[in-house]
């Protein structure tokens, strides 16, 4: 009996797994720029991408004005690459957008000096710019975010420079766009 009782509950776990990981459930921990950890853990479910498998750049700009054309007082927008292995996060809080960038700065040294470079020659400065834990590692991580014009050609430009420049995407390319209000 305690057998069966045990086997039930691995299953209904084993069965919780799969729809979570099926449901875009995500376990989400807030933490300040010292990597403190603010408040209580929560599960969260996210949106679902929209895959674009071609011609990604294509489709920029219409959710850059789906984004700035919300009414809602927080709005996010991440846009990446197909492997996922490049991407960054628009936010727009009220009327200010930034561009959030992640760096594994010991894997990537060449790339946070990139982005960097880019946003200097373009005459932006980080607001927010701090080494954060990554799983277990600490200070593996740099966080990088930078305010973007409150415009949506000028968001679109440097969003477009960010994904050819920073991440090799080519116009032919397909790109992930997930959208989220009120974040």
């Amino acid at each position: 009996m305690a057998l069966g009782i045990c086997l039930l509950l691995v299953l209904l776990l084993i069965g919780l797994g799969v729809y979570i990981a099926r449901g875009n459930w995500m376990y989400v921990i807030r933490v300040d720029e010292q990597g403190n950890r603010i408040g209580k853990g929560q599960w969260a479910r996210s949106p679902k991408p929209t895959v674009v498998q071609q011609n990604g750049l294509e489709v920029l700009e219409h959710y850059i004005a789906r984004m700035l054309g919300s009414r809602k007082p927080i709005r996010a927008l991440i846009i990446s690459t197909l492997d996922q292995q490049g991407g960054f996060l628009l936010t727009a809080r009220d009327n200010q957008v930034t561009i959030g960038l992640n760096v594994e700065r010991r894997q990537e040294p060449k790339r946070e000096q990139a982005i960097r470079q880019l946003f200097q020659d373009l005459g932006i400065t980080p607001t927010r710019d701090y080494l954060a834990m990554n799983g277990l590692v600490p200070d593996s991580t740099r966080i990088l975010e930078y305010p973007l014009p409150n415009s949506e050609e000028g968001i679109t430009e440097i969003s477009k420079r960010v994904l050819q420049e920073i991440y090799s995407v080519h116009a032919e390319d397909g790109l992930s766009y997930t959208y989220e209000e009120n974040v």
